[in-house]
C-alpha cells in the first residue's frame, strides 16, 4: 500500500481490459481511491459495517475538486463516526428525511397562511393599516 501523493495519483492507470483499479493509501487506514478507465480518481472510504460484517465503500470527493490532506481528513472523521457506532449512510439519510419534513411543514404552513389570508380578505373590509402578520407567498 503506496502513500498517496499528486505525483502518485497522476501517473495511476488502469490495467488494459479492466473498468477500474482500487488502492488504499498507507498513511491512513480506510482511505482508498478508485481509477477510472476513463481517468477519474475518486476518493472513497472502506471499512467493515460492525453488524453485517461486510465492506462499506464511501465516496468522499474526485481528486482535483479535493486534496488528498482534505480526503485523509473526511476518512478520518467517518471512520471515527463507525468506530462511535454511527452508520454514515443511515445518519445522512436522517438528515435527508428531516429537512424533507421541514421543507413539508414550511410549504404547508405557507399554504395555511395562504388560504387563511385570502378568507379573511374576503370576509373582512380592508383595513387603513398594514396587518402585522406577514403578507403569505400565494
Amino acid at each position: 500500500m503506496p502513500k498517496f501523493t499528486d505525483r502518485f495519483l497522476a501517473v495511476l492507470k488502469v490495467e488494459d481490459g479492466r473498468k477500474d483499479r482500487l488502492l488504499f493509501d498507507s498513511a491512513c487506514r480506510g482511505l482508498g481511491v478508485r481509477v477510472t478507465a476513463k481517468g477519474t480518481r475518486a476518493f472513497i472510504a472502506q471499512w467493515t459495517d460492525p453488524v453485517t460484517r461486510r465492506k462499506v465503500r464511501e465516496p468522499i470527493g474526485v481528486w482535483g475538486n479535493i486534496t488528498i490532506d482534505k480526503a485523509r481528513e473526511a476518512a478520518q472523521i467517518l471512520l471515527g463516526d463507525v468506530a462511535k457506532r454511527i452508520n454514515p449512510r443511515a445518519e445522512r439519510e436522517r438528515q435527508r428525511k428531516e429537512a424533507e419534513r421541514e421543507r413539508a411543514e414550511l410549504a404547508l404552513t405557507n399554504a395555511l397562511r395562504c388560504i387563511w389570508h385570502s378568507a379573511a380578505s374576503a370576509i373582512a373590509p380592508k383595513p387603513s393599516v398594514r396587518s402585522s402578520m406577514p403578507s403569505p407567498i400565494c
